[in-house]
């Protein structure tokens, strides 16, 4: 058996490696933070956060940094959007974006209608969130 010591470093290692392999959306709505992520980047949208204006790749890395921050926290696609591309944590000010010849909108509503397209090109035939559990009643949604 490993001596106090040793038991402490293999603790410590333990801990900080297992919720971070364990934490993250599932494999299919990983893809779809990717593909969400490369369409913000990819756009000719201007991101708006806390008054200043960010193009599409400083968006995509902004985002790509709070999702990597909460990624223990994020479980669906959704909970992407919600936590890292809705609001500033700072300010609590939503975010924004304005896209050439569309009017401004919420940030959160624009990736979840590229969300709902995506799922769309992707023949997704069933909602990839996971069962909701109210009062011990599971509810699935199709």
């Amino acid at each position: 058996m490993p001596g106090y010591g040793m038991q402490i470093i293999l603790w410590t290692i333990a801990l900080a490696v297992i919720p971070a392999a364990a934490a993250d959306v599932p494999p299919a709505q990983r893809a779809e933070v990717e593909h969400l992520i490369a369409y913000l980047e990819q756009s000719d949208c201007v991101m708006l956060r806390n008054g200043r204006e960010h193009d599409g790749r400083e968006g995509a890395q902004h985002v790509r940094r709070k999702y990597d921050h909460y990624r223990d926290e994020i479980r669906t696609t959704e909970d992407f959007i919600a936590r890292a591309a809705t609001r500033s944590l700072v300010t609590g000010h939503a975010y924004r974006v304005r896209c050439p010849g569309q009017p401004e909108r919420p940030a959160a509503g624009w990736l979840s209608d590229e969300l709902a397209a995506y799922r769309d090109r992707a023949g997704a035939e069933t909602d990839l969130r996971p069962p909701r559990l109210d009062r011990g009643v599971v509810f699935v949604t199709f």
